[in-house]
C-alpha cells in the first residue's frame, strides 16, 4: 500500500506544485486524512518528491536555463539571474528561521483553511487591481525582492508558492503568464535546496532502503504530472484568471471547516 500512497501523492504533488492552491497544503490533508505514518509520508518525504516538479521545470524551460547560463553576461539575461538570485533569499533565510514551525504547528488543518481562504481573496483582489503590463524580462530586483518574500509566505501550507509569487508578481506590473514564468524559474533554487536536503536526510539514516525506494516513486510521478501541469496552466494564465483557483479553495476551506466541526 506505501507504493500506493507514494503514487497518489506524487500525483498530487505534480498537480498542486503549480496550481495556486498550495501543494504543501493538499500533501498534509491527504496524510491526515489516509492516516499515514508520519515517519515515512511526513515533512522530508514532501521536501523529497518536490525535487521531481523541480526537474520537471528544469526540463520543460531548459531553453530559458540554457540561455541564462549561456549567456549571462547579456542585460537581460544578467538582470533575470540576478532577480532569481534576490527572489529566493527570503525564503532560505525566513525558512531555516521556521523549521520547526513549519514541521509542526503550521501544517495544522485549522491554519491551512485559513491560508485557503485569505490567499483566495487576494486572488479575487489582484485579478481586479492589477495593471499587467511588462514582462518577467523587465522585472527589477526590487520587484524580485517583493515576490521573494511573497514566495517566503508559502512556507505556511495553504497559501501557495505559486500562488503568492503569480499574484505579488501582478501587483507589480507583470503580465499574468510572466507572473507565472517566473514563479515556475523561481521554484528551482528554493525546491531544489530544501528536497535535496531531505532527501540526503532519508538516505543517511540507516535501514531506509525500502523508505528511500517510496519516496523514488512519489519523486517521478511527481515529475511526470507536474510537467504535464505547466505545460496546459501556462496556456490557461494566458487567457484566463485565477477566479477559479480563488473559488476552488473556498470550497476546499470550507470542506476543511466541516470536517473540523
Amino acid at each position: 500500500m506505501d507504493y500506493l500512497y507514494a503514487t497518489i501523492l506524487g500525483i498530487i504533488q505534480g498537480l498542486t506544485e503549480f496550481l495556486p492552491i498550495s501543494s504543501t497544503g493538499h500533501l498534509a490533508l491527504t496524510q491526515e486524512y489516509l492516516r499515514l505514518d508520519q515517519a515515512v509520508f511526513g515533512l522530508q518525504f514532501d521536501a523529497a518528491i518536490q525535487l521531481g516538479t523541480t526537474v520537471a521545470v528544469i526540463w520543460f524551460f531548459r531553453n530559458d536555463f540554457w540561455n541564462l547560463f549561456r549567456h549571462w553576461r547579456r542585460p537581460a539575461e544578467k538582470r533575470l539571474l540576478l532577480s532569481l538570485g534576490v527572489a529566493t533569499l527570503p525564503a532560505l533565510v525566513i525558512g531555516a528561521g521556521l523549521e520547526r514551525q513549519i514541521e509542526g504547528p503550521f501544517r495544522d488543518p485549522a491554519v491551512i483553511a485559513t491560508a485557503l481562504v485569505i490567499g483566495a481573496f487576494v486572488f479575487f483582489a489582484v485579478e481586479r487591481v492589477a495593471k499587467q503590463r511588462r514582462g518577467v524580462e523587465k522585472a527589477t530586483w526590487k520587484d524580485a525582492l517583493a515576490i521573494g518574500f511573497a514566495q517566503a509566505l508559502a512556507l505556511v501550507p495553504g497559501v501557495s508558492r505559486s500562488g503568492a509569487t503569480i499574484s505579488a508578481g501582478m501587483l507589480l506590473g507583470l503580465k499574468r503568464e510572466a507572473a507565472a514564468r517566473f514563479a515556475f524559474l523561481l521554484s528551482v533554487p528554493i525546491i531544489a535546496a530544501a528536497g535535496g536536503k531531505k532527501l540526503v536526510e532519508i538516505v543517511r539514516e540507516p535501514g531506509q532502503a525500502d523508505r528511500l525506494d517510496i519516496t523514488l516513486v512519489g519523486l517521478v510521478v511527481s515529475g511526470i504530472v507536474g510537467y504535464a501541469t505547466i505545460k496546459y496552466l501556462l496556456k490557461f494564465l494566458a487567457h484566463h484568471r485565477l477566479d477559479v483557483f480563488a473559488w476552488y479553495r473556498l470550497v476546499l476551506a470550507g470542506v476543511i471547516v466541516l470536517t473540523l466541526l
